[in-house]
C-alpha cells in the first residue's frame, strides 16, 4: 500500500511540474482557443512568445492561431521558430502544413478555373477572382515551394494583362529551378507569345540542353527558328522533334512546309529545288500517315510532286485528296494537270471542269 501511495505522489508531482512549465498566459490562450475565441487567444499567444521566446509550445500555438487568421507567412515563421527550439510538435506541424497546402492549392485551382469559365474576363470582378487564385497559390508556395503553384501564379498574371509581373515570375522560376527544362520552356513560351523570337530561342535551347527528349521544347525551338528564317537550325530541330514525338502530324507538316517554301523561292537552282521538294514530299507523306484528315498535306504534297514531274505520284496523292475534300478547287486543278501530263485527256477535262464549277 505504501508503495502505491509513493507512486501516486510521484505521478502527481510530475504532473504539477509539467503543468507548471506552461506560463499562465499560454494556458489562458489554450482555453480561449479551445472555446473558439481566436482573437483573445492570439493576443495572449503573442504576449507569451514575447515574454517567453524560448517556449516551443507558445510558438506552436501562435502558428496555429495565425493559420486560423489566414496569416500564412506568419504561421510558417511561428512554426519554424517552434521547430528551431525543439522537435516536440514536429509531427503536428507537418500535418498542419500538409492540410493548409492542399487547401490553398486546391482553392487556387478552383478560383483559377472559375475565372476561365467567366464569359467576360475584362471586368473588375473577373480580375478579383484571378487575384484570389494568385493569393491562394502564393500562400501554398509559402508553405511548401511548388513549381506548379508558381507557374499558375505567372499564368494568372499573364491572363489579367499584368505581363511585367508574369515575366518577373517566370524568370524567378528559372532561378529557383535552374535544372528544370520545364522552367526554361515556360520562359521561352512567354517570349514566343510576345513574338520576341530571339529570346524565345535562347530559352528553348536551354530547355533542350537539359532535356534533349522534351518534344514540346524541340517543337517550339524548331518553330522559333522557322519564324526567324533560320532553316539551318530549324530543320535539325524539327527532325529531332519528330523522333521524340512520332504521333504529332503537325511537326512533319511544318517541316515539309518549310522545305516547300524554300524550294519555290525565285531563282533557286533547279537541282536544289528538286532536292528540297523531294524532302518536303517525304515529310508531307509522314504527316498524312499520322493524320489522314488534314487537307493541306494533300494539297502541298500533290503540288510538290507535280513540280518535281512525279506525275503518277501526284495523281495518286491528289485523287486521294479530292476524294476526302471534294470541294477543294486547287486540288482539282493540280489533279487535272497530272492527268494532262499522263495523257489522260478525258479525266483532265473532267477535273478542269470540276475546278471551274467550284470556283464560280
Amino acid at each position: 500500500m505504501k508503495k502505491l501511495n509513493l507512486i501516486g505522489i510521484i505521478a502527481i508531482t510530475l504532473l504539477l511540474a509539467l503543468s507548471s512549465c506552461r506560463p499562465p498566459e499560454l494556458e489562458g490562450a489554450f482555453v480561449h482557443f479551445k472555446n473558439g475565441r481566436i482573437d483573445q487567444a492570439l493576443t495572449l499567444a503573442e504576449k507569451v512568445t514575447t515574454e517567453h521566446p524560448a517556449n516551443p509550445e507558445g510558438w506552436y500555438l501562435l502558428g496555429q492561431l495565425y493559420g486560423k487568421k489566414d496569416r500564412i507567412a506568419d504561421m510558417m515563421k511561428a512554426y519554424d521558430k517552434s521547430l528551431e527550439l525543439a522537435k516536440t510538435f514536429e509531427q503536428k506541424i507537418s500535418i498542419d502544413k500538409q492540410t493548409y497546402f492542399a487547401s490553398k492549392f486546391n482553392g487556387g485551382v478552383q478560383s483559377y478555373n472559375k475565372y476561365l469559365k467567366l464569359e467576360d474576363h475584362s471586368t473588375d470582378e473577373a480580375k478579383k477572382v484571378m487575384m484570389t487564385a494568385i493569393k491562394r497559390f502564393t500562400d501554398a508556395n509559402i508553405i511548401k515551394e511548388s513549381y506548379g503553384a508558381l507557374n499558375l501564379i505567372n499564368q494568372g498574371y499573364n491572363l489579367i494583362g499584368e505581363s511585367d509581373k508574369a515575366l518577373e515570375g517566370v524568370i524567378n522560376l528559372t532561378t529557383q529551378y535552374p535544372d528544370s527544362a520545364k522552367a526554361w520552356l515556360t520562359l521561352g513560351k512567354f517570349y514566343y507569345d510576345q513574338k520576341a523570337f530571339d529570346k524565345a530561342a535562347e530559352n528553348f535551347e536551354k530547355a533542350t540542353e537539359i532535356d534533349g527528349e522534351n518534344s514540346e521544347a524541340l517543337t517550339y525551338l524548331a518553330q522559333t527558328y522557322d519564324f526567324l528564317n533560320m532553316p539551318e537550325k530549324a530543320i535539325p530541330a524539327y527532325k529531332k522533334a519528330i523522333e521524340v514525338n512520332e504521333g504529332d502530324s503537325a511537326i512533319p507538316f511544318n517541316l515539309g512546309l518549310l522545305l516547300y517554301k524554300a524550294a519555290v523561292v525565285e531563282g533557286i537552282p533547279e537541282e536544289t529545288k528538286t532536292e528540297k521538294l523531294n524532302m518536303a514530299i517525304e515529310f508531307f507523306e509522314k504527316s498524312i500517315e499520322i493524320n489522314p484528315d488534314f487537307k493541306s498535306s494533300y494539297q502541298l504534297k500533290g503540288n510538290a510532286e507535280l513540280q518535281n514531274k512525279k506525275f503518277e505520284d501526284a495523281k495518286e496523292t491528289l485523287e486521294e485528296g479530292v476524294e476526302l475534300f471534294p470541294e477543294d478547287a486547287q486540288m482539282w486543278i493540280d489533279l487535272a494537270k497530272s492527268y494532262t501530263f499522263l495523257n489522260e485527256k478525258e479525266k483532265a477535262t473532267a477535273a478542269f471542269q470540276r475546278a471551274d464549277e467550284l470556283e464560280k
